[in-house]
């Protein structure tokens, strides 16, 4: 079995999507929780779990055949409908910002799905934020940011398929995605690209000089501000979540 998506809350508190090898849309999949001593199945159901995101102790998952559900901890809570072909989702505070396929860019608030306007048609892959703005990443180099209603380009150097963005509390924003087998790390904020010896296909950052990725041979890295290094343990995964430790 493979876990291909995690939210964690706490380190007592993880759900994760586990389905086998060979998954393919529609095929069964699982969600369980992680309660700090041992794995419980919450759910078991065909579909196909794209974006998953915590918040305050419950968990949202978008599927890309268009389904809202929400958990908390005994399990499924309540399911709205969404837009098709959503990728990946952002939850702040009564809102929940979603992106995806053809450059949708969704915001749903007070019970309803409004799309967010921009002039590109590629695929968005993730999106993340900072306390002032959402910003999103996708296809052929394009990197949105949206702020008071407003979303706008944010330009970097270089035409590079984005997979992955990630925001720190310090405010800094980095993109990772590459052409080819080649891949990169861009701090948006500062239009800076660092060329990596793999492609990452999913990032999390930690601080402005702490980057976690993972890519597409399932090995995890860690850039530090000037160089990536893979982490020496084994290889073949497709999650990551960072927890910071009091």
């Amino acid at each position: 079995m493979d876990i291909v998506r995690v939210a964690c809350a706490t380190m007592k508190s993880i759900f994760a999507v586990i389905v086998n090898p060979d998954h393919e849309v529609g095929m069964p999949e699982g969600l369980a929780r992680w309660n700090g001593q041992n794995w419980t199945w919450i759910e078991k159901r065909n579909g196909w779990t794209l974006g998953f995101e915590s918040y305050e102790d419950q968990w949202l998952a978008v599927d890309f055949s268009g389904l809202l559900r929400l958990y908390d901890a005994a399990g499924l809570i309540s399911t709205a409908s969404c837009p098709r072909g959503l990728n990946d989702l952002y939850v702040r505070g009564p809102e929940i910002l979603a992106v995806g396929v053809d450059g949708g860019f969704f915001r749903y608030v007070a019970g309803s799905w409004e799309r967010i306007q921009h002039p590109f048609q590629s695929h968005l892959y993730s999106i993340s934020a900072t306390d002032e703005a959402v910003y999103a990443c996708g296809a052929a180099g394009v990197i949105l940011r949206y702020t008071d209603s407003r979303c706008e380009q944010v330009k970097v150097d270089g035409n590079y398929d984005f997979t992955s963005i990630s925001c720190t509390k310090d405010g800094a924003i980095f993109a990772a995605g590459g052409q080819g087998e080649s891949g990169v790390l861009v701090e948006v904020d500062k239009n800076r690209i660092h060329d990596l010896s793999s492609r990452q296909q999913v990032i999390r950052a930690l601080a402005r000089n702490k980057v976690y990725g993972i890519d597409w041979d399932g090995v995890i890295w860690v850039w530090e501000g000037r160089q990536s290094s893979p982490i020496s343990i084994d290889s073949g995964f497709h999650a990551l979540c960072l927890l910071t430790v009091a």
